[in-house]
């Protein structure tokens, strides 16, 4: 390994730290991410800092972009039988982006479900495409 991605001293980490502390679509991934775990705020805070570093190095685009296009990618349209409103959707796949993440180190797999959902592809879209097939089933 070349440079070390978890160097919290690093200017990366302070700009990106100053970038998302204020960003309202990453304190509710936080927000959430306490809910299911259980862990503490400032623990989940850094795993989330880390997985943006982390997303920043393998996409070399900004972070917030990438994890904006991975929700909007991931956001079921429809719920059950009708159309969900935006808040319940962007809750759905926030969920969604959790749970697998939770299967391994947390921010790796935060940082592969966030980097493949904004490529639309990987699991959560997966469970996204299947949720959007079932719903259709349910309409007919």
């Amino acid at each position: 390994m070349a440079h070390n991605i978890y160097n919290m001293s690093d200017k990366r980490y302070s700009d990106l730290k100053k970038s998302i502390c204020g960003n309202q679509d990453v304190e509710k991934l936080v927000k959430k991410a306490v809910m299911i775990t259980g862990k503490k705020e400032k623990d989940i805070r850094n795993l989330v800092l880390k997985a943006m570093i982390q997303i920043e190095a393998q996409t070399g685009n900004s972070a917030l972009e990438v994890y904006a296009k991975a929700v909007k990618n991931s956001t079921p349209l429809f719920d059950s039988t009708s159309q969900t409103n935006k808040e319940r959707a962007e809750a759905i796949a926030l969920r969604w982006i959790i749970n697998y993440s939770m299967e391994e180190s947390f921010d790796l797999r935060l940082t592969r479900n966030i980097v493949d959902a904004a490529n639309n592809k990987g699991i959560v879209v997966s469970k996204k495409n299947e949720f959007l097939e079932k719903c259709a089933r349910n309409k007919k």
